[in-house]
């Protein structure tokens, strides 16, 4: 079973940097019906509620110490911190005001969101490429324990029950290497 959680740094214009622990921080990037954020204005309201009522930290060496102060209070009390500290850098947002730092012209603007939302994508392409390589281990696993038993075991209908679930591991994983 996955914590899906970290430590996470939003950094936004000025710079402030805003320091939480957090699950699933995939819903920033979604909106209500799960269909990913395609404005500022929207990723700006999914920032204020996952991240506005932290504390604004001005300097980003300082945000970094709370995030390991938190990281470490967070596996004391919970024992598992998955994604550990993750910086969000959002500086093209401002999030007191809700709305992107005025550019300093219009085709610069342009660039500056482009490269916000590139960012922004690949943070979360990150994020989910973190979890299949997390699912890839499990099934890994999963599939070396299974080799493990059926080789230790003398009674052919569990072997018959653990060759069908090799099987099906296979033709349905074969990302992870098995297939």
């Amino acid at each position: 079973m996955s914590a899906d959680n970290g430590i996470y740094i939003l950094k936004t214009a000025g710079p402030e940097f805003r320091v939480a622990h957090l699950q699933s921080i995939d819903n920033l990037y979604l909106d209500d019906n799960g269909r990913r954020i395609t404005d500022f204005s929207a990723l700006a309201e999914n920032a204020r509620k996952m991240f506005g009522r932290q504390i604004i930290v001005k300097d980003e060496t300082r945000a970094f110490k709370v995030a390991r102060v938190l990281a470490n209070k967070v596996r004391h009390d919970f024992g598992f911190l998955e994604y550990g500290i993750q910086l969000i850098d959002f500086s093209f947002l401002n999030l007191n005001e809700n709305l992107l730092t005025p550019p300093t012209s219009t085709k610069n603007s342009q660039v500056e969101i482009l490269e916000a939302e590139k960012k922004a994508l690949k943070q979360l392409v990150g994020t989910y490429q973190k979890d299949l390589e997390i699912l890839s281990c499990q099934v890994r696993l999963m599939h070396d324990t299974l080799e493990k038993v059926r080789s230790m075991t003398n009674d052919q209908s569990l072997k018959s029950l653990i060759d069908l679930t090799l099987a099906q591991i296979k033709s349905s994983n074969s990302f992870v290497g098995l297939g």
